[in-house]
């Protein structure tokens, strides 16, 4: 089963892909019903490329009603706690209808959302769910209906019942741009130390982790700006104290 940085991935490699005309283009092509509104159809598209079983069962739709209605019957419809991977369904305010446009959810931070959406417009002059092509769009919080959640691997479950992590906490690692990588590499090591809990829900300073195949010294130093001379491998302790970030690029493997 596929992950939901499998997903974005292949939507990541999508971005500025733009339609011919007249709402014609190769995700509608797939689908087998061309030139109409496409957003749906780009997200289901996606999730061709990386596991078709978790879009719908291995079903399709090129509706984002509907969508929403299979996810509400199936226990898989979500309205907040936004992740990666979710399929966002948008409200636009204005409309003649509840489910205006989709996207797939990259990252949440506070009251906005950026997601990967295919028919959009790259800013906020043009159509927002008839655009012309694929943009990564940041867009706020109250904007978003709900999100379909696909049955990913649950390595964040495994993760959080492992360590004993609070909710806040794996929010906060699942918002890093590799944070879905992290998250599966953590909940399948066979030794890794235990979180700690801070104000901000990260990795508590002073909290030694036990070396292992991530790390290339023994213990992560008690201060950031001491933990800067320490590289994890393949990630950095950044400045701001027990966040985790990747250093160049991501072989988590």
């Amino acid at each position: 089963m596929a992950q939901a940085s499998d997903v974005l991935a292949v939507a990541v490699r999508e971005i500025g892909t733009v339609e011919q005309s007249c709402n014609r283009q190769k995700y509608g092509k797939a689908y087998g019903m061309d030139g109409v509104y496409w957003c749906m159809q780009f997200v289901w598209w996606c999730f061709q490329q990386a596991d078709k079983a978790l879009f719908m069962d291995g079903g399709k739709t090129a509706s984002c009603g509907e969508l929403m209605r299979w996810a509400q019957a199936h226990g898989q419809w979500v309205t907040t706690g936004y992740r990666p991977g979710d399929v966002l369904i948008y409200d636009f305010p204005g409309t003649a209808y509840k489910t205006d446009h989709c996207g797939i959810c990259e990252s949440v931070s506070g009251q906005y959302v950026t997601a990967i959406e295919g028919n959009t417009s790259n800013g906020n002059t043009g159509s927002q769910s008839n655009g012309d092509g694929v943009y990564r769009r940041k867009r706020k919080l109250s904007l978003v209906l709900g999100a379909y959640r696909p049955k990913y691997d649950d390595y964040r479950a495994q993760l959080q019942k492992r360590a004993g992590l609070e909710d806040k906490t794996m929010d906060y690692l699942a918002a890093y741009k590799y944070g879905s990588d992290l998250i599966r590499k953590l909940a399948t090591m066979k030794q890794f130390a235990r979180f700690g809990q801070n104000s901000k829900g990260c990795v508590q300073r002073g909290h030694s982790l036990i070396h292992d195949n991530i790390f290339d010294n023994k213990t992560v130093p008690k201060h950031s700006e001491t933990a800067q001379k320490f590289p994890l491998r393949p990630y950095l302790l950044r400045q701001n104290f027990g966040c985790w970030e990747n250093e160049k690029t991501l072989k988590l493997q």
